[in-house]
């Protein structure tokens, strides 16, 4: 009887030490992400619109993403992930307001303030792929610390494109639909994008996680245009040859594993 209780006992022990490094070691996790998301432009130094100099709005271009992902750590410090899903990309433009006015014209100043800006914003898929940096280990208990590091492909799927004169009205002649009756301006849409991207997350013990990643593209937004030759899609400027982006997102995730494993 003492050996059956013994044998038990041990069997028991070894399940809960087998089922609690499972739980530790398990080296993938897949899910769900969901973010705010910010898109912004760089632009040519010396461009102007309307006249002026152009600045880029950093909240010119906020709406939300949506990724599936898939994470395999090699060991408790290094692992890879994949995602896909749906980003938009792009941003704003303005003309910067005149610094040279007096105080006392700053009324009206703001009275008749420029209100021109251009605006191109694409609707499209997003697969970020990415080394995973674990620099606490990974311990579900104690939750996970994240670093990730790693690039990301593009690819637009519909473009909307705005552009607003001094009195804030959109111009009619400058649509999506509008580019696309023209052969040479249409080429200018943009197209296929690949940059660098790095982010840092924490997931908690129950598989929540919160994450924040930046992204920045490295090819033109002007699609096949000549890199030399000023682009042709936007009629009030001057000197705009190239648009990079940004890509900010602050968001949660869920790791659908760790629920399965509870």
């Amino acid at each position: 009887m003492k050996v059956i209780k013994k044998t038990l006992a041990a069997s028991a022990l070894a399940l809960a030490v087998v089922n609690h490094a499972q739980a530790e070691m398990d080296p993938l996790s897949y899910g769900v992400k969901v973010a705010f998301s910010n898109s912004s432009f760089s632009a040519d130094s010396d461009a102007k619109l309307s006249g002026k100099a152009v600045a880029s709005l950093f909240l010119g271009n906020p709406f939300a993403s949506g990724h599936l992902y898939a994470e395999y750590a090699f060991n408790d410090y290094i692992g890879l992930g994949l995602a896909a899903g749906y980003m938009n990309q792009g941003g704003k433009l303005v003309a910067k307001a005149d610094s040279s006015a007096s105080s006392g014209d700053k009324d009206k100043e703001n009275k008749n303030k420029d209100e021109s800006s251009i605006n191109m914003t694409s609707h499209g898929i997003h697969v970020p792929l990415y080394l995973c940096v674990y620099p606490l280990g990974r311990e579900e208990d104690n939750g996970i610390l994240k670093l990730f590091v790693g690039g990301f492909a593009y690819l637009p799927l519909s473009t909307h494109i705005e552009q607003k004169g001094a009195d804030g009205k959109a111009d009619a002649n400058v649509t999506g639909d509008k580019i696309k009756e023209d052969a040479n301006k249409k080429k200018e849409l943009p197209g296929f994008d690949a940059g660098a991207h790095v982010g840092l997350g924490y997931e908690f013990p129950f598989g929540l996680a919160i994450e924040s990643n930046y992204g920045y593209g490295f090819i033109n937004r002007f699609g096949e245009k000549d890199k030399d030759k000023e682009q042709s899609i936007f009629q009030k400027t001057v000197g705009l040859k190239k648009l990079n982006t940004h890509n900010f997102n602050l968001g949660i995730s869920y790791n659908l594993a760790a629920a399965f494993c509870d």
